[in-house]
């Protein structure tokens, strides 16, 4: 077993709970390595590289997670009022190529703890497509 094939599963797991509509985070992505694998412990696979955050495809998932949490945060602190389809648009700015939220593979934005502790949606709800300029101009009739 290499630390090269260990990176690869990690990517195909993420590859796989993204793809399922699951949030990806390190504790899922984990768990699911190591049922791969059949351990307990991610050092049971004797690699040289001791926890999972210390394989490059999972410390890049762990900083990416990190990186849209706290672009959450701002744009939550930064508006008077937005909604999540706002939100979820603007974090196409995370992907280089500007696609939807999905491409980040960190699984659907509503499915994000975070999001769920700001706005309180439920996580197996469609997110409709309503601005704030919707919102505002529904109180004014």
């Amino acid at each position: 077993l290499t630390s090269d094939h260990v990176n690869f599963q990690i990517q195909e797991c993420i590859d796989m709970l993204s793809e399922a509509n699951e949030h990806v985070s390190m504790e899922r992505l984990e768990s699911m390595l190591l049922q791969k694998y059949q351990v307990r412990y991610f050092r049971a696979l004797n690699l040289r590289e001791n926890r999972i955050d210390m394989m490059p495809a999972a410390k890049d998932h762990d900083m990416k997670i990190g990186k849209v949490n706290a672009y959450i945060h701002n744009f939550i602190w930064s508006r008077s009022s937005c909604t999540l389809y706002e939100l979820k648009e603007c974090c196409r700015e995370f992907h280089t190529e500007k696609k939807d939220f999905e491409h980040l593979k960190l699984g659907p934005l509503q499915k994000m703890p975070l999001i769920y502790d700001l706005f309180k949606f439920p996580m197996d709800e469609y997110i409709p497509e309503i601005t704030s300029v919707d919102l505002i101009e529904c109180l004014h009739q």
